[in-house]
């Protein structure tokens, strides 16, 4: 697959539960967008034979993966079973948004349109820089999230933290400063609670994130969560730094999320389960960073 036929890429990226899925399908009501749902996923590798991924959070750096990686992107940009089986749903908001995911691979598969690639992928965060730097005219949106919020979000899903994929990338740890590199060591054990694990995990990624906001300010969308659930307008921004079409329809589509979606799916979980105790260390612990994003200034 030669690079040209990747028109103006556009990334959703930033730590999981930071809202990634709802920019990702706010930016694919534009009708010349493919949505393409985390192809860093490394567990396709296992269950199909076009993933490539073997690493959870990959690392990538040099031209090494490149062919492999446009190659990948042809395949899964293609349809396959699982999109059709996405179709067996009852609420009718999803049913037609799968439903035109599914229309736009049938009419990218017969050239019957050209599209923009989204791709919708927290996993591939650490490697935001090489996606820039080798996909010409690629738009970076990138979410952050209150470190709270967070790790409140992972603990109320019961989501465990792990932390080998990262430590087997050598050329990753590498990169890492050193309190870090030997959090990760020690970490490797599940014994670990879910608020050092949040903690760490948070940390690395915004440690990166902060240097990439010095380099690529002005290239790059730098978002917070919190303020795209209380300035829903603000779409209408990251609409036109990636040069889509923010017309009248799409604006009434995405004002029908309303302050109740966030609060029920995307900005506050169901349940705020973090003890007093807990949230005071997360700050303490994240301050460096998180103040830097203006979080925990008050």
């Amino acid at each position: 697959m030669k690079n040209n036929k990747i028109r103006k890429p556009i990334l959703v990226t930033g730590i999981h539960r930071s809202g990634t899925t709802f920019m990702g399908r706010m930016l694919s009501l534009d009708k010349q967008i493919l949505y393409l749902w985390e192809p860093f996923q490394a567990g396709l590798k296992e269950k199909s034979n076009y993933g490539i991924f073997e690493y959870w959070f990959s690392y990538l750096e040099g031209q090494e993966l490149l062919e492999d990686f446009k190659k990948f992107i042809y395949k899964y940009s293609r349809l396959h079973f699982s999109d059709v089986k996405d179709l067996k749903t009852r609420n009718m908001h999803k049913l037609k948004y799968r439903s035109n995911i599914v229309k736009r691979k049938i009419f990218n598969q017969l050239k019957i349109n050209t599209y923009r690639y989204l791709f919708k992928d927290p996993i591939s965060v650490l490697s935001t820089e090489w996606l820039y730097n080798n996909f010409q005219g690629l738009k970076v949106v990138l979410l952050i999230r209150n470190p709270v919020d967070f790790i409140n979000s992972i603990k109320y899903r019961k989501w465990n933290l792990d932390f080998i994929d990262m430590y087997n990338q050598r050329s990753l740890m590498e990169k890492l400063p050193d309190k870090y590199i030997s959090q990760v060591e020690d970490y490797l054990s599940d014994r670990v609670d879910i608020i050092n694990k949040g903690i760490l995990m948070w940390n690395i990624i915004y440690n990166q994130v902060l240097k990439w906001r010095d380099t690529y300010n002005h290239k790059w969308y730098f978002v917070r969560l919190e303020d795209l659930s209380n300035n829903i307008a603000l779409f209408k921004d990251i609409y036109n730094f990636c040069e889509l079409e923010y017309n009248t329809k799409i604006k009434n589509d995405i004002l029908l999320y309303d302050s109740k979606f966030w609060a029920r799916n995307t900005h506050l979980d169901k349940k705020f389960l973090l003890s007093e105790k807990e949230i005071g260390k997360i700050k303490d612990e994240t301050y460096d960073i998180a103040s830097r994003f203006n979080y925990f200034l008050d």
